[in-house]
Protein backbone atom coordinates (compact mmCIF):
# COMPACT_ATOMS: atom_id res chain seq x y z
CA UNK A 1 0.00 0.00 0.00
CA UNK A 2 2.84 2.41 0.81
CA UNK A 3 4.38 1.80 -2.62
CA UNK A 4 1.12 2.62 -4.39
CA UNK A 5 0.66 5.76 -2.30
CA UNK A 6 4.27 6.79 -2.99
CA UNK A 7 3.84 6.40 -6.78
CA UNK A 8 0.48 8.16 -6.66
CA UNK A 9 2.02 11.14 -4.87
CA UNK A 10 4.92 11.22 -7.34
CA UNK A 11 2.43 11.18 -10.24
CA UNK A 12 0.40 14.01 -8.71
CA UNK A 13 3.61 15.98 -8.16
CA UNK A 14 4.64 15.55 -11.81
CA UNK A 15 1.20 16.62 -13.00
CA UNK A 16 1.36 19.73 -10.80
CA UNK A 17 4.77 20.61 -12.17
CA UNK A 18 3.64 20.19 -15.78
CA UNK A 19 0.30 21.96 -15.35
CA UNK A 20 1.23 24.80 -12.97
CA UNK A 21 4.96 25.42 -12.66
CA UNK A 22 6.15 25.01 -16.28
CA UNK A 23 3.60 27.42 -17.82
CA UNK A 24 4.27 29.95 -15.05
CA UNK A 25 8.03 29.83 -15.59
CA UNK A 26 7.59 29.92 -19.36
CA UNK A 27 5.58 33.13 -19.07
CA UNK A 28 8.01 34.51 -16.49
CA UNK A 29 11.10 33.91 -18.61
CA UNK A 30 9.50 35.13 -21.84
CA UNK A 31 9.32 38.62 -20.33
CA UNK A 32 13.12 38.59 -20.19
CA UNK A 33 13.55 37.57 -23.82
CA UNK A 34 16.16 39.93 -25.26
CA UNK A 35 15.72 38.38 -28.72
CA UNK A 36 12.06 39.44 -28.73
CA UNK A 37 13.00 42.98 -27.74
CA UNK A 38 15.63 43.12 -30.47
CA UNK A 39 13.14 41.85 -33.05
CA UNK A 40 10.57 44.48 -32.00
CA UNK A 41 13.22 47.21 -32.22
CA UNK A 42 14.21 46.01 -35.71
CA UNK A 43 10.55 45.98 -36.80
CA UNK A 44 10.06 49.51 -35.49
CA UNK A 45 13.20 50.67 -37.31
CA UNK A 46 12.00 48.93 -40.47
CA UNK A 47 8.57 50.60 -40.24
CA UNK A 48 10.20 53.97 -39.68
CA UNK A 49 12.48 53.50 -42.69
CA UNK A 50 9.53 52.41 -44.84
CA UNK A 51 7.49 55.42 -43.75
CA UNK A 52 10.26 57.82 -44.74
CA UNK A 53 10.86 56.06 -48.07
CA UNK A 54 7.16 55.95 -49.02
CA UNK A 55 6.58 59.56 -47.98
CA UNK A 56 9.54 60.65 -50.14
CA UNK A 57 8.25 58.63 -53.10
CA UNK A 58 4.81 60.25 -52.74
CA UNK A 59 6.29 63.67 -51.90
CA UNK A 60 4.46 63.85 -48.56
CA UNK A 61 5.59 64.92 -45.11
CA UNK A 62 6.24 61.80 -43.01
CA UNK A 63 5.19 63.62 -39.85
CA UNK A 64 1.47 62.73 -39.83
CA UNK A 65 1.61 59.41 -41.64
CA UNK A 66 0.80 56.01 -40.18
CA UNK A 67 2.29 53.02 -42.01
CA UNK A 68 1.13 49.40 -41.96
CA UNK A 69 2.76 46.35 -43.53
CA UNK A 70 -0.21 44.38 -44.86
CA UNK A 71 1.73 41.42 -46.28
CA UNK A 72 5.38 40.38 -46.30
CA UNK A 73 7.27 37.37 -47.61
CA UNK A 74 8.88 34.90 -45.20
CA UNK A 75 12.38 36.36 -45.52
CA UNK A 76 11.21 39.94 -45.10
CA UNK A 77 12.59 40.98 -48.49
CA UNK A 78 9.28 41.99 -50.09
CA UNK A 79 6.36 43.86 -48.56
CA UNK A 80 3.14 45.64 -49.47
CA UNK A 81 1.14 47.93 -47.28
CA UNK A 82 -0.83 51.06 -46.68
CA UNK A 83 -0.08 54.54 -45.47
CA UNK A 84 -2.70 56.79 -43.87
CA UNK A 85 -2.46 60.54 -43.44
CA UNK A 86 -3.81 61.20 -39.94
CA UNK A 87 -4.60 64.83 -40.87
CA UNK A 88 -7.16 64.04 -43.56
CA UNK A 89 -7.54 60.21 -43.45
CA UNK A 90 -6.28 59.96 -47.02
CA UNK A 91 -4.95 56.46 -47.80
CA UNK A 92 -2.04 55.39 -49.97
CA UNK A 93 -0.61 52.01 -50.94
CA UNK A 94 3.01 50.98 -51.45
CA UNK A 95 5.09 48.07 -52.76
CA UNK A 96 8.67 47.69 -51.51
CA UNK A 97 11.73 45.47 -51.66
CA UNK A 98 14.37 45.22 -48.95
CA UNK A 99 17.67 44.80 -50.76
CA UNK A 100 21.34 45.70 -50.59
CA UNK A 101 22.29 49.34 -50.93
CA UNK A 102 25.48 49.36 -53.05
CA UNK A 103 26.71 52.54 -51.35
CA UNK A 104 26.59 51.28 -47.76
CA UNK A 105 26.63 47.50 -48.34
CA UNK A 106 23.60 47.26 -46.01
CA UNK A 107 19.99 46.34 -46.71
CA UNK A 108 17.45 49.11 -47.07
CA UNK A 109 13.87 49.48 -48.29
CA UNK A 110 13.38 50.52 -51.91
CA UNK A 111 9.90 51.66 -52.90
CA UNK A 112 9.00 49.98 -56.18
CA UNK A 113 5.62 51.65 -56.54
CA UNK A 114 3.27 53.78 -54.47
CA UNK A 115 0.08 55.65 -55.08
CA UNK A 116 -3.20 56.96 -53.76
CA UNK A 117 -6.46 55.06 -53.58
CA UNK A 118 -7.28 55.89 -57.20
CA UNK A 119 -4.13 54.36 -58.69
CA UNK A 120 -2.96 50.78 -59.31
CA UNK A 121 0.48 49.18 -59.37
CA UNK A 122 1.77 48.69 -62.92
CA UNK A 123 2.94 45.30 -64.18
CA UNK A 124 6.23 46.78 -65.39
CA UNK A 125 7.17 47.91 -61.88
CA UNK A 126 6.62 44.52 -60.19
CA UNK A 127 7.47 42.13 -63.02
CA UNK A 128 10.95 43.52 -63.70
CA UNK A 129 12.10 42.50 -60.21
CA UNK A 130 10.06 39.27 -59.96
CA UNK A 131 7.99 40.60 -57.08
CA UNK A 132 6.10 37.68 -55.46
CA UNK A 133 2.70 37.15 -57.05
CA UNK A 134 1.11 36.20 -53.74
CA UNK A 135 1.84 39.73 -52.50
CA UNK A 136 0.76 41.48 -55.72
CA UNK A 137 -1.60 39.09 -57.54
CA UNK A 138 -2.80 41.63 -60.13
CA UNK A 139 -1.41 44.71 -61.86
CA UNK A 140 -2.18 47.23 -64.56
CA UNK A 141 -0.88 46.35 -68.01
CA UNK A 142 0.10 49.76 -69.35
CA UNK A 143 -0.27 48.79 -73.02
CA UNK A 144 -3.81 47.46 -72.76
CA UNK A 145 -4.78 49.60 -69.73
CA UNK A 146 -6.36 46.46 -68.27
CA UNK A 147 -5.99 44.95 -64.83
CA UNK A 148 -4.36 41.53 -65.32
CA UNK A 149 -3.70 38.57 -63.08
CA UNK A 150 0.01 37.85 -62.60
Amino acid sequence: MNKILKYLLIGIGIILIVVVVVPFLGGFFSTFNPGGAVKKAQQAKSLSALKVAVSQKLQLSAENLEIVIDKQDEKGDYAVGTLTNSDNSEKYWWVAVNSLNPDSNQKRWWIIAAGDSKSVVTCDSVNKINFPTDLVPACLDQQSQQLVKR
